[in-house]
């Protein structure tokens, strides 16, 4: 008897040791399924949802101002053509219709969200900054380039000469376009953000603590600085 327990011994000890195995790789993969699902709430939350949403979105400002820009240019050179050869321009192409953004665009919710993890409201000021802009340019292009250019031939107006009216426009369009370029550092900073996001996963608890790394500390500083101090010098 006492033989047949002392063999039986090591397979009990190689079962206890199979169990535990079992149950440690249990409660790890339990522990990373709820870890992963976690970190995919988060993402879904903070990226999908924040960061993203208003990368898009203000991607979309950003096409919307281009499109007008290089529509604005074509207008402004077949002004100079034809107006040199004397003759009014085609009807279809002052009246083709500059574009405005989609209201749909400019929601506040998504910044509610990244402010809670970086800590700070330049994200939403930036966006009035960037939408105020796209508005404006659009304005520029529709009710003062357009109407100027339509009523260039018209003889109960008097206008300046072509080539001065070209210039003048040309040099406001320019200027937009520097002033366009400035925008594309908020695109930057937010993909620096998602990159902090996506790099590894992170709990619910480790981001209230995300607006403290130093990473995100400087995309916050560096913002601020680049584009809405200096915006604040301006006026």
């Amino acid at each position: 008897m006492i033989e047949f327990l002392y063999e039986l011994k090591p397979t009990i000890s190689s079962l206890l040791t199979v169990l535990v195995s079992i149950w440690l790789g249990y409660r790890f993969g339990l522990l990373t399924y709820f870890q992963k699902k976690e970190h995919d709430q988060i993402i879904q939350r903070y990226l999908e949802q924040g960061v993203d949403l208003i990368a898009s979105n203000m991607d979309h400002a950003l096409t919307i101002f281009r499109e007008n820009w290089s529509l604005s240019l074509r207008m402004l050179r077949e002004f100079r053509e034809t107006s040199a050869a004397k003759i009014p321009m085609r009807r279809e192409s002052y009246n083709r219709q500059f574009t405005i953004y989609d209201p749909k665009s400019f929601t506040v919710s998504p910044y509610y969200k990244l402010k809670s993890i970086v800590g700070d409201d330049v994200f939403w000021e930036s966006a009035q900054l960037l939408f105020a802009f796209v508005g404006n340019s659009y304005s520029f292009f529709e009710n003062d380039l357009k109407l100027c250019l339509q009523s260039y031939h018209d003889p109960d107006i008097k206008s300046a000469a072509f080539e001065q009216i070209y210039e003048g426009y040309l040099n406001q369009i320019h200027l937009l376009n520097e002033e366009a370029n400035k925008y594309y550092k908020i695109l930057m900073e937010l993909q620096n953000i998602a990159v902090e996001i996506e790099t590894r996963p992170l709990s619910f608890k480790e981001m209230t603590s995300f607006k403290n790394r130093p990473v995100i500390k400087t995309i916050v500083k560096r913002l601020r600085s680049e584009l809405i101090d200096k915006e604040n010098d301006k006026s």
